[in-house]
């Protein structure tokens, strides 16, 4: 049994609603078809960037709310809205084989969202996001996600120059709050799709 299946099965042990798709296309098609026309909130997520379902939702109806999209003045009133949608979707930076997954939030919308948001909350794991047998989930976030992040947002940090994390003290780290779900929330459904191809950071 591979890890990426043996994690399948803990996360069903643990009662997670898992589904599983073969590709990026098929899971873009099963979101447009199970989201409809409800709203939907989307976490800072290049995984949900890279599936390329936005305009297809709003071509549905979905009123869709995501601070990427708005100017810095619009966006705390985006992250509010995206926070109680129908639907929240975002990634996680790192999932070990016995079904924990591990994010660092700059601002910490994010989290705060996949913690105390209203709707269906919906993580898409890309199969990259599994932790090696032996590594640091929060090392393979600070080794992989992080520095394309900060130098994708022009950060003025160590990681965004260098590649590398430097545990750096500078005014734009976005290493600020992490988090760990263990089991499925207990007042809100979850999903968590696992998809066979390598998605996001």
């Amino acid at each position: 049994m591979s890890n990426w299946d043996e994690l399948q099965k803990n996360l069903e042990k643990k009662r997670f609603c898992v589904r599983r798709f073969a590709t990026a296309r098929e899971a873009a098609d099963a979101l447009v078809a199970t989201i409809g026309s409800a709203s939907v909130g989307v976490g800072g997520s290049m995984t949900v960037e890279e599936l390329d379902v936005e305009d297809r939702l709003r071509a549905g109806g979905s009123a869709v709310y995501w601070h990427w999209r708005e100017k810095p003045e619009d966006r705390t009133q985006t992250v509010l809205n995206a926070l109680t949608a129908d639907y929240y979707l975002c990634s996680s930076n790192a999932v070990t084989k016995d079904g924990r997954f591990f994010n660092i939030d700059g601002s910490g919308n994010r989290v705060a969202s996949m913690i105390m948001g209203t709707g269906t909350l919906i993580m898409l794991i890309g199969k990259n996001k599994l932790v090696s047998d032996g590594d640091d989930p929060i090392a393979r976030i600070k080794r992989e996600a992080c520095p394309p992040n900060a130098k994708r947002l022009h950060l003025n940090i160590p990681c965004a120059i260098t590649g590398k994390c430097m545990d750096c003290t500078a005014p734009d780290r976005f290493c600020n709050v992490t988090i760990i779900i263990e089991f499925p929330l207990s007042r809100r459904a979850m999903q968590v799709w696992m998809i066979d191809e390598p998605l996001g950071y």
